[in-house]
């Protein structure tokens, strides 16, 4: 028996991914188009979770990790506000 992407995602990510971030890239899409920036950074970023929550073997994937969570981005998405005194992963918890 193999294991399908879907079972590998944890319930938590999962859910984020398909209410919340839906939710937005909803809005983005129809605010901005498809083809807009702040849709295709919305899409790299759900792409970037997925893939930084699977097991690293190699030192570049390793790397790549490092980079993503040492990423900084102080401001919210346009439109958009954290709750106060949480930023950007911390709304995830």
């Amino acid at each position: 028996m193999t294991s399908s992407p879907e079972s590998a995602c944890p319930s938590k990510v999962r859910g984020f991914a398909e209410t919340i971030w839906a939710d937005y890239l909803t809005l983005v899409r129809k605010r901005d188009g498809p083809e807009s920036t702040s849709w295709t950074e919305g899409v790299r970023t759900l792409d970037d979770l997925l893939w930084s929550i699977t097991a690293k073997e190699r030192n570049a994937q390793k790397a790549r990790l490092t980079k993503l969570v040492s990423r900084s981005d102080p401001q919210p998405p346009r439109g958009q506000r954290y709750p106060p005194g949480k930023g950007r992963l911390r709304c995830l918890r």
